[in-house]
């Protein structure tokens, strides 16, 4: 699923304002959120729970979106509708490239300063 751009800073900063402050308010409420986000959805797919990884899975999207993180949420897009569809089969290949994109665009933040 992979493929295209990674943070769209330029369509985040049009959304805020181009207000650089708030967007690191966001990257920094992100990366502290991030790891329990995951973990509670990290959790649901090894119960193989459909109704807590539509949620979590949305959750984590909405988070993504809000820091133009592209491929990321694009990903955690994926989840949500493997999880309405109760396609548990999926569930672990998606979190798996879930939290991959999410370290690649983690590390293009810091890369760009964030």
């Amino acid at each position: 699923m992979a493929g295209g751009e990674v943070f769209d800073l330029d369509g985040v900063m049009r959304r805020l304002d181009r207000d650089d402050a708030l967007f690191r308010e966001l990257v920094e409420v992100f990366r502290e959120e991030q790891p329990k986000l995951d973990g509670v959805l990290s959790l649901a797919v090894s119960k193989q729970d459909c109704d807590a990884v539509t949620l979590h899975a949305h959750s984590l999207k909405g988070a993504l979106g809000n820091v133009g993180a592209v491929r990321a949420s694009g990903v955690a897009r994926a989840l949500e509708a493997a999880g309405r569809g109760a396609d548990a089969v999926r569930f672990t290949v998606l979190l798996a490239e879930l939290q991959a994109e999410i370290r690649v665009y983690l590390a293009e933040l810091s890369q760009r300063g964030y």
